[in-house]
């Protein structure tokens, strides 16, 4: 088994809210007396749209990975979405150490940025 987490996101301007509301509520359920080794390291986290979006870079917590999804519904065709630059693609990314604020969330983690 493996730990998901989906999300609805109706408009791009939703994207970042509703892949931060799916990565807290992926921490909640792994915090939970059901996981175990099956949920240990790799977390998806599932973006359903209508149309393709960017997807953001995987964020990386100690040994645990949190890895983006985007389903679309209604794509455009392949072709359009390339001359538009919208690729649900992940790119090649390194790491990098973030920091964070909120209060409920640990002080550092790595993230992976693509560029």
């Amino acid at each position: 088994m493996i730990l998901t987490e989906w999300k609805r996101v109706t408009a791009p301007d939703e994207l970042e809210k509703r892949a931060d509301e799916a990565l807290r509520q992926a921490k909640i359920y792994s915090a939970e007396p059901l996981a175990g080794f099956e949920v240990a390291s790799t977390r998806y986290l599932v973006l359903v749209s209508k149309k393709r979006l960017e997807l953001l870079p995987p964020i990386i917590q100690g040994v645990i990975t949190y890895e983006y999804r985007n389903i679309a519904v209604d794509p455009e065709t392949p072709s359009v979405d390339a001359r538009k630059g919208t690729m649900n693609i992940p790119k090649r990314c390194c790491s990098r150490e973030w920091r964070v604020t909120q209060p409920d969330a640990p002080a550092t983690f790595q993230i992976r940025t693509c560029g």
